[in-house]
């Protein structure tokens, strides 16, 4: 793989780290948002979605990369890392029964 995958990887595993050493108070968790500027979720303030990703990848990661590229990248990155993900598809499209690969967004699991 390239450079930028390399940088990718690097900045979720950050990730999942700074994840998991959360401080889970709203005091602890609003500190990992603003760090990131993205949010994290569920139960264990362990998932993102792959369009904040993409945003705190450019601007607090300085890896500049559109959403549509970071979602290919996505199945890769994640099997390297064990980390789970899930399809995310436009409401309109599934009830038109279209999974259209350039509208998918992932919900990932850091953990």
């Amino acid at each position: 793989m390239d450079e930028r995958f390399e940088k990718i990887k690097d900045a979720l595993v950050e990730l999942r780290e700074a994840s998991r050493n959360c401080e889970k108070s709203d005091t602890g968790i609003r500190k990992l948002i603003d760090k990131y500027d993205m949010i994290f979720s569920s139960k264990n303030i362990n998932t993102i979605l792959t369009i904040e990703l993409a945003h705190s990848l450019t601007t607090k990661f300085n890896i500049p990369i559109q959403h549509e590229e970071l979602a290919a990248l996505v199945p890769s990155l994640c099997e390297q890392l064990g980390m789970t993900y899930a399809e995310l598809y436009p409401a309109e499209e599934i009830g038109k029964g279209i999974n259209n690969p350039e509208h998918v967004a992932y919900h990932i699991v850091l953990y």
